[in-house]
């Protein structure tokens, strides 16, 4: 909160002529909206702006809706395994790290909450979490869809990293021909 004539100079630099004025500012410092004196559409666009700057994947409702959407959208599924210990909450708050930002719209991302001592756990071979895997939705052998286990907690800068590799090879292998089949004669 800014007041007239303490803070003339910040008030300049965004353009305010009045009070009470709300403006949506990044991290740099750079304006990136303005908002509205009305409740209902102040609540609104606190809403969308957040949505728009906020550093945190988009999370799915479920596994098997990110799957859905993952193989229509022709993108890699990024699929955290947490339970309610606060190892996994700390290992979330990489996922704020402005490195990994950039990966956010390359992939669909869901939350499964999972007991390492339940049977899906040991089916699927997970004894520890959190944890963070990335799949191909478009494969349907379990063995062979999982593209990348990644351990938790990591920075957010090395999560970023060993993603981008992964998405690299996602763009690479989704981009090539499928092989011809051999004439018939």
């Amino acid at each position: 909160m800014l007041l007239a004539g303490k803070s003339d100079a910040v008030w300049k630099k965004f353009g305010v002529t009045g009070a009470p004025t709300l403006i949506f500012v990044d991290p740099t410092g750079k304006k990136v909206g303005t908002g509205d004196r009305g409740s209902a559409t102040l609540i609104k666009q606190i809403g969308e702006t957040l949505e728009k700057f906020t550093r945190a994947p988009k999370w799915s409702d479920s596994v098997e809706a990110a799957a859905d959407e993952a193989k229509k959208d022709q993108k890699p599924l990024v699929v955290v395994y947490r339970d309610a210990k606060p190892a996994s909450e700390t290992a979330l708050e990489a996922f704020g790290a402005q490195a990994l930002a950039e990966q956010y719209g390359k992939a669909v991302w869901v939350q499964k909450t999972l007991d390492v001592k339940s049977d899906e756990a040991k089916s699927l071979g997970i004894s520890a979490v959190p944890a963070l895997w990335i799949i191909d939705p478009r494969v349907d052998d379990a063995k062979t869809r999982v593209l990348k286990k990644i351990g938790l907690p990591k920075p957010g800068a090395a999560i970023s990293k060993e993603l981008a590799s992964v998405l690299k090879s996602w763009k690479k292998s989704s981009t090539e021909a499928p092989a011809e089949e051999p004439k018939k004669e």
